[in-house]
């Protein structure tokens, strides 16, 4: 723990628990040359956990996230993309630079194929602010008709942890 905690390329990794592909995907984007294109196979918990808050701040503020390939599929050992994995993955494509823009291509297939499509969209980082500028979740979605709605939802409506402070 003392080796994590001294290494800075590593800090965005420390979380509740240290989980080996959170230092893996830390370490790979320190490693690797600018503008080169990292692509992993991690633990669909990067997406909204609240203890990957720090590497999804990290990879989100420093690289350019390319696309997301999210496989949710967890019950069914059949269905799973890979049948060993008990817990939903995601294929995850970043490059080693930032844009000014940040967008990203989510896909969500709901079975072990690539062509069975459940949700595609684009992804903003001013919807993940929106949504929560602590954590920045990235959610599933079925379409770009159902991220603007989620817009439209969140820009007339007021959060809860808002309205407690009031009271």
């Amino acid at each position: 723990m003392t080796f994590i905690e001294s290494n800075r390329d590593l800090l965005p990794a420390l979380g509740r628990k240290i989980d080996l592909f959170r230092l893996t995907t830390t370490k790979s984007g320190s490693l690797a040359r600018t503008e080169a294109n990292i692509g992993l196979i991690i633990p669909m918990s990067i997406l909204a956990d609240q203890q990957t808050v720090n590497l999804r701040k990290h990879l989100i503020n420093n690289f350019s996230i390319n696309t997301i390939d999210a496989f949710p599929q967890k019950d069914d050992p059949a269905r799973r993309v890979f049948p060993e994995a008990k817990l939903p993955t995601c294929v995850i494509i970043f490059k080693n630079s930032i844009q000014e823009y940040n967008s990203f291509l989510v896909v969500t297939h709901p079975g072990r194929y690539l062509n069975e499509i459940s949700g595609r969209y684009r992804c903003y980082e001013s919807i993940l602010k929106m949504l929560d500028e602590n954590y920045l979740p990235i959610p599933l979605l079925s379409s770009d008709f159902a991220a603007d709605l989620v817009k439209k939802l969140h820009s007339s409506s007021e959060r809860l942890c808002r309205i407690g402070n009031l009271i």
